[in-house]
């Protein structure tokens, strides 16, 4: 989460990047500083899980959406609504697999692009744990939705797999959530 916003103080200050400055505007400079230590981070985090054991291991990185600071740039490029449309390039970022002391048990999805929904049953597959339902579930959906979620075509298969997750209670609906609260709050002593 380092390199997140805002991007107004210098984040570890004492830490220097090579080739620093980056850019005239010191709030994209310190993003692409914040950027450039994150990935050396990672690579320390991989290298030390490579050290430390014979325990396979899969490390995974993602983003889950573009720094603020790209917002004027789509702005400019006419696209006024990026952040409330989820077909906005607005919201592509990255996600990387990276396995330590074995091979994968399962190919990384042939998709256009993997919404963030998915990453988890992804990671799963990877790793070649077993799948419960709600996963198992996840997965098909994916497939079906070539990766996509808030924008699959088939909007009746989401509504069915997120039916089911808050009939199996592990999605709550904000009326769910109200109700148990109303219920929590009934039996509190006063």
């Amino acid at each position: 989460m380092a390199a997140h916003m805002p991007y107004d103080t210098r984040c570890e200050p004492n830490r220097i990047a090579p080739g620093e400055p980056f850019d005239a505007d010191p709030q994209i400079d310190e993003y692409l500083r914040r950027a450039y230590h994150a990935q050396e981070d990672y690579r320390g985090f991989v290298r030390a899980v490579a050290e430390r054991g014979a325990r396979p291991a899969l490390v995974v990185q993602f983003g889950d959406h573009q720094p603020g600071l790209t917002l004027p740039a789509f702005e400019a490029a006419g696209e006024t609504d990026a952040l409330s449309n989820f077909r906005s390039a607005i919201y592509q970022t990255f996600y990387a697999v990276t396995p330590v002391r074995f091979t994968p048990a399962a190919p990384l999805p042939d998709v256009p692009a993997l919404d963030l929904a998915y990453l988890g049953v992804t990671i799963l597959e990877q790793a070649g744990l077993p799948l419960d339902p709600a996963f198992a579930d996840k997965k098909s959906l994916r497939d079906r939705c070539e990766g996509a979620f808030h924008t699959c075509a088939d909007r009746a298969a989401v509504l069915r797999h997120m039916k089911r997750l808050v009939r199996s209670d592990l999605l709550m609906t904000a009326a769910g959530l109200s109700a148990r609260r109303a219920t929590s709050d009934a039996r509190a002593p006063n």
